[in-house]
């Protein structure tokens, strides 16, 4: 498995030391607080560093020919994998709010067994949250659902 981890591991390392050298030259300190490439800047340090504590600890493991260690190691690697396919595929009919409640709620009732009341709540104060955070405190526009464009929804 370690050889999956080391590609895995040397492709963020390059990832990250892209973002760095793209984001650099925004990075520094404007008039009016951080410039546009700061949070990039150090998102993209701290993904490197990690990639390479990654890296430095698979080459210390002897490697083995196991993708998943179990059938119960698959199966929770396609729990994870196919919801989150399916919220990329929505993004664009459903809106970045609705779909994050949506998955919230589904993951607090499926992998976490929340009772329905919590599942509730999560799936109604994330989008909130994060509609109030990016809408009307950032002024930052995500993506919107259909039913957005036809004003049923604020969002």
């Amino acid at each position: 498995m370690t050889r999956y981890e080391n590609v895995t591991a040397a492709a963020l390392v390059l990832i990250a030391a892209v973002a760095m050298g793209d984001s650099l030259k925004t990075a520094g300190w404007a008039a009016n607080g951080p410039g546009a490439g700061f949070y990039p800047f150090w998102s993209a340090v701290a993904m490197g560093l990690a990639a390479l504590v990654v890296l430095g600890r698979s080459l210390r493991v002897k490697p083995t020919r196991e993708l998943f260690g179990s059938a119960e190691g698959a199966a929770a690697f396609w729990k994870l994998t196919v919801p989150m396919v399916a919220v990329v595929l929505l993004v664009p009919w459903l809106g970045f709010y609705l779909v994050s409640g949506g998955y919230m709620a589904f993951f607090g009732r499926w992998i976490g067994r929340y009772r329905w009341l919590w599942v509730a709540v999560m799936g109604f104060s994330v989008p909130l949250a994060l509609y109030l955070l990016f809408e009307q405190g950032f002024k930052v526009p995500l993506p919107k659902s259909v039913l957005y464009r036809q004003g049923l929804l604020p969002f």
